[in-house]
């Protein structure tokens, strides 16, 4: 006999959950879908930006100690 590892009573459970997870997944997989489509290259690019200066001051203060 095959042992699930949910364990017997619990596989209800576990299938359900997995189910939830796989469906999250998708979700968040579509909404950046979305958000890559719907957001014009300037703002990416503005995005971008941000994140190197926020890169550059965690670098210079990192560099002081």
């Amino acid at each position: 006999m095959r042992k699930r590892s949910c364990g017997e009573r619990q596989w209800v459970i576990c299938t359900g959950q997995r189910a939830l997870m796989i469906a999250g997944i998708v979700l968040v997989a579509a909404g950046l879908i979305v958000l890559l489509l719907c957001i014009p290259a300037w703002a990416w690019a503005a995005l971008l930006g941000v994140a190197l200066a926020i890169a550059g001051l965690v670098l210079i203060c990192v560099g002081r100690r």
